[in-house]
């Protein structure tokens, strides 16, 4: 393969690791390939499960089902339910649905019911989304709010990692330290 080859396959380089020596004088890190297919529309089923900014489930998270995406806004107080709009390319996009928990009647209205697109999830690989925060749309008043990005308020876009199921690990790591006691 070509060099000009490899410059034209489309990729993005995550950092994963950064650090600075004790005496501040030079800094190391890693960084992460990850290539894209830009063409091809991603099965609901892979995109099924829990996501997060570091694939813990302890953080903040989104539940991706076949045609919903679940957001827990805060934590035990409410969550808001987004419905699938359209799928285009490797994207898919996400309007409101609903908000469930103790919280959202404070938020919660007809008004926000509508097929405005709230946030755009983008299939990295299959351990890696890509999600585009817009923020809710208020019909009535013709604007959006609520568009700080769940997980980073600071950024539209964030990289979210599936979340390893820490539970199953948990009882499959015990289980081999009991077998390999009792051996």
């Amino acid at each position: 393969m070509k060099f000009s080859q490899i410059l034209s396959i489309p990729f993005f380089l995550i950092l994963t690791a950064f650090s600075f020596s004790d005496d501040k004088k030079e800094a190391s890190f890693s960084i992460h390939a990850v290539l894209l297919k830009k063409d091809t529309i991603p099965d609901a089923k892979q995109l099924i499960g829990l996501w997060s900014v570091h694939g813990n489930p302890a953080e903040r998270t989104i539940n991706i089902r076949e045609a919903n995406l679940v957001i827990s806004m805060a934590t035990n107080q409410y969550y808001i339910t987004l419905k699938e709009i359209k799928r285009v390319k490797n994207k898919v996009y996400y309007g409101f649905e609903k908000m469930n928990g103790r919280e959202s009647q404070d938020h919660d209205s007809s008004a926000y019911q509508n097929d405005e697109t709230v946030c755009i999830v983008e299939q990295i690989n299959r351990d890696v989304l890509k999600l585009s925060w817009l923020g809710l749309y208020d019909k009535e008043l013709k604007e959006r709010f609520e568009t700080e990005n769940p997980f980073d308020q600071y950024k539209k876009i964030v990289i979210l990692k599936r979340c390893v199921d820490d539970h199953r690990q948990f009882l499959r790591r015990s289980s081999l330290i009991r077998s390999s006691i009792y051996a």
